[in-house]
Formats: C-alpha cells, sequence, structure tokens
C-alpha cells in the first residue's frame, strides 16, 4: 500500500468537495466538520415572493440540503483518512481492527473498514 500515493488521492478529493460544498453550504460553527445548507440567492425578499416562488426557493433549499448532506459525509470520510494516515492507524478497520485491504483503499482511499464490514 502506498499511503503517501493515497495521501495524496485523498488530498485532491478533499479539496474538489471543499469547492463543490461552497456551492450548496456553508460551514456550521455549532458542528465540527458540518455544514448548513444555503438558500439560493433569489432576486426578491421572502415576504415579497408569491407562492410560486416561495415553493421554488423552498426547493431549492431542500435541493442543497440534500447534495450539501452527501457532500459532507464523503468529506469527513475524507478528512478521517486524513487524520489516520497522520496518527498511523490508516488502513486499518473500524470494526474488527484488521487491515483493510489494499484493492479496497485503492478503489475507495477513504474506506474506514475492510470488504467484509462495508455496508
Amino acid at each position: 500500500m502506498n499511503t503517501d500515493e493515497l495521501k495524496q488521492q485523498l488530498l485532491a478529493e478533499k479539496e474538489l468537495l471543499e469547492k463543490e460544498l461552497a456551492t450548496v453550504a456553508v460551514p456550521d460553527t455549532h458542528a465540527q466538520g458540518g455544514f448548513t445548507a444555503k438558500e439560493d440567492d433569489f432576486s426578491n425578499e421572502p415576504a415579497s415572493l408569491d407562492p410560486v416562488e416561495l415553493g421554488t426557493e423552498l426547493e431549492s433549499l431542500a435541493r442543497n440540503e440534500s447534495i450539501s448532506n452527501t457532500l459532507e459525509v464523503r468529506y469527513n470520510n475524507i478528512v478521517s483518512a486524513l487524520v489516520n494516515i497522520e496518527s498511523g492507524t490508516y488502513g486499518t478497520c473500524n470494526t474488527c481492527k484488521q487491515p483493510i485491504e489494499s484493492d479496497r483503499l485503492d478503489a475507495n482511499p477513504a474506506a474506514n473498514t475492510c470488504k467484509e464490514h462495508m455496508g
């Protein structure tokens, strides 16, 4: 297992995810590693929106929240993998504490479980 190469892949994906997250969310100051979906920029103030515009705005917020939640999970898995690399525990299954198969880490450098325990 080439940890340096996997670390570079993780860092590149982390940077990409940060850019993607910035389009739909802002960091949540109350939760470490958390994000809060942001509303799309509508030109009207909420009080002046007609029901159709308000519905569109709410739909947009729900879409951003869904995207943000998916990206946030991946982002936090990558951050965790990078922390594990620094602490020397990278590549160990969180469930059984056995080494994670190298082909699994090649496919998903942020994997935190072996094939037997992946879910």
